[in-house]
This record gives structure tokens, C-alpha cells and sequence, in this order.
């Protein structure tokens, strides 16, 4: 095999490994707020999903009432078993406008990655 086509496999390499973080980034974010709830010490921690994950009105944990268009990171209750004040409160029209743009760019990246993968394949299959 020529200098030129292990230089290409590398280069394959390195570009696919841009495709698998750039996929893996809403997984990751998800994940980092996980960490950060579960150091708090919440008393309803978030899933680990493909985005962010949010409590809102619709999947609410037995018992607990939150109002419509409100999303919790993650829920930390007082001694009365209410949703206490130091729970992370967003509107969840912004919480969907993040989840498109992390799930919109983590695709970008990854395309964007791919057109410079392409070429090097066929160089590496050249080179063969």
C-alpha cells in the first residue's frame, strides 16, 4: 500500500470518529444534565434520551401538578412533597427550540463531515 493510501485510511478514520461524536451530541448533552441533577440530589432525575429531557404537564411523576408550558430539568421536592424553587423551570416552547437546534446541528455536523468522508474512501479504495 502507498504513503498516499495509508494516509487516507487514516484520514477515513479520523473523519468517522467526527461522524460518531457528532451523532452522539445530544446523547452526551443529555447525559452532562443527568450528572449535574444527580449532584444535586433530585428527587426525580432526567432519562438519559437522545436530547434533553424535560417534566412537563403531560409526564408529570404521580402526585405532582405542573402547569402547562412549563418544562423542569429534573424535580427536587420540599418536605411537603411540592416541586421546590430550586428545580430548574424553562418554558417549554424554548426547551423544544433547544432540542431542535442540538438535534439540528449534531445532523449538520455529521453531513458536513460526510461530503469530506466520501472522498477519501474512494482515494483509500483507489489506493488499494
Amino acid at each position: 500500500m502507498s504513503q498516499r493510501g495509508i494516509n487516507a485510511g487514516r484520514m477515513m478514520i479520523e473523519l468517522a470518529v467526527g461522524i460518531l461524536l457528532a451523532l452522539l451530541l445530544p446523547l452526551i448533552v443529555s447525559f452532562l444534565i443527568y450528572l449535574v441533577a444527580s449532584a444535586i440530589p433530585a428527587t426525580y432525575l432526567p432519562a438519559i434520551t437522545y436530547g434533553i429531557f424535560t417534566y412537563t404537564s403531560t409526564n408529570a411523576p404521580a402526585g405532582l401538578t405542573i402547569p402547562s408550558g412549563v418544562a423542569y430539568l429534573w424535580i427536587v421536592t420540599d418536605s411537603t412533597g411540592s416541586i421546590s424553587s430550586s428545580s430548574p423551570a424553562f418554558p417549554l416552547v424554548l426547551i423544544n427550540v433547544l432540542n431542535g437546534v442540538l438535534i439540528f446541528i449534531s445532523i449538520l455536523v455529521a453531513v458536513l463531515i460526510g461530503i469530506k468522508f466520501v472522498p477519501e474512501l474512494i482515494e483509500y479504495i483507489g489506493s488499494q
